[in-house]
């Protein structure tokens, strides 16, 4: 896995903390990646803002798919511990 993704995933992981989200709740986990997706805009560099907010909203798709929801959502438990 590059640095940089496993860097945001820690980063994605620490904001749903912040947001005190039961990671074990997959609807917590999708309100919050939604608001990590919408705070990607605060990013100071425009190209790393738009590739966070990318990688957030393929994560909140992952969550939302029925044919995904188990499997994105096991994967972020593991990625965020």
């Amino acid at each position: 896995m590059k640095a940089e993704f496993r860097g945001w995933l820690v980063e994605i992981g620490g904001f749903l903390r912040g947001l005190a989200c039961n990671l074990g709740i997959i609807e917590e986990v999708k309100a919050g990646q939604s608001r990590y997706k919408d705070a990607c805009s605060l990013e100071s560099l425009p190209s790393v803002a738009l590739l966070k907010e990318g990688v957030a909203s393929v994560l909140l798709q992952g969550l939302e798919a029925e044919d995904q929801k188990q499997r994105t959502h096991a994967f972020l438990i593991d990625a965020f511990a």
